[in-house]
């Protein structure tokens, strides 16, 4: 078995870095005994949409999978004839014990301009104890008038932070004899995708050295470019300000540890790669504002105090 499918979270409480969106979710639940008819389920790929959907599923009563949880790939499945056998099949009771029948519809935004038109009615007054959940990667592209009878939900990447905790407890659990660094090469090329992370970890967790896994993750191409972290090393290399530095990270999730780490990764090319010795005294400066172990109790103050040491002028 794959380690996606292995370490799929089961319950609300296995799911990571989507906290508003449990909380709100458990809250419909259990203070309205259901959910809104549509609920619409957005974010990047492998971050837990459709998990959220089939926990989501089980939580309102919907039993019987096979039966009553119908699940549809938006992207083998455009047209308004299949999009009609969905709703036909919705004419009928909840089969088993089961107490609801949901429809899952997933990569939501492939389907037709004629299946959507279709889906205007079923979607906004479907029949008792039936709910639809649209998951999508580019809501923008589902129509207007599908969005305004849905109940929207827009997930967030998970941190590099939790994502090296899950993939620790994963090598635990698998007795992978994985190097730290490998982990955290492995988290942080994820994007934030907790799936993709545990695809890199099952490529890497064999091999010997942290380099041969960066190089390995580095030739599929997880872009690391939109990282906060990664935006501040931008800023440190053009020599801008304290305060664009700051601005790069005031808003982000990871600690001050993977911060440091992903920052002397960044520099270490800095230097090796240099074209002058001014550049490269520059990033050695660098590495040896960043070279303290940081304390997590300390929040971001020894990011701060590495930045204002490069970046504040004497």
């Amino acid at each position: 078995m794959e380690l996606t499918d292995k370490y799929r979270p089961k319950t609300f409480e296995e799911v990571l870095g989507q906290d508003s969106t449990i909380e709100s979710l458990k809250n419909l639940i259990e203070t309205r005994g259901g959910l809104p008819p549509c609920l619409l389920i957005s974010g990047d790929s492998g971050i837990g949409k459709t998990t959220i959907a089939r926990i989501t599923a089980s939580l309102v009563g919907c039993l019987d999978f096979t039966s009553n949880l119908i699940e549809i790939n938006g992207a083998e499945k455009t047209g308004i004839d299949d999009m009609r056998e969905v709703t036909e099949s919705l004419k009928f009771f909840p089969l088993g014990k089961s107490k609801s029948r949901v429809v899952i519809l997933d990569e939501a935004h492939r389907l037709s301009k004629n299946a959507w038109d279709s889906l205007l009615k079923p979607i906004e007054e479907p029949p008792p104890n039936t709910y639809w959940i649209l998951c999508s990667t580019e809501p923008s592209k589902i129509p207007k008038a599908i969005q305004t009878r849905c109940t929207p939900y827009e997930l967030k990447k998970v941190s590099v932070a939790k994502i090296t905790k899950l993939l620790t407890f994963v090598c635990e659990q698998e007795n992978y004899k994985t190097d730290k660094a490998i982990i955290m090469a492995a988290a942080m090329k994820a994007e934030g995708s907790p799936r993709r992370a545990l695809k890199f970890l099952e490529m890497v967790h064999g091999l010997d050295s942290a380099v041969k896994a960066q190089e390995l993750i580095k030739s599929i191409g997880a872009d690391d470019s939109k990282s906060p972290t990664i935006a501040m090393c931008q800023v440190i290399v053009r020599r801008g300000s304290f305060l664009e530095a700051v601005a790069a990270i005031k808003d982000t999730e990871e600690e001050s540890e993977t911060i440091r780490y992903i920052t002397i990764n960044y520099f270490n090319k800095v230097v090796i790669f240099a074209k002058s010795e001014d550049a490269a005294k520059y990033g050695l400066q660098v590495l040896h504002a960043f070279s303290r172990p940081c304390n997590p109790n300390e929040k971001l103050a020894p990011i701060l105090l590495a930045l204002a040491s490069v970046l504040i002028p004497d």
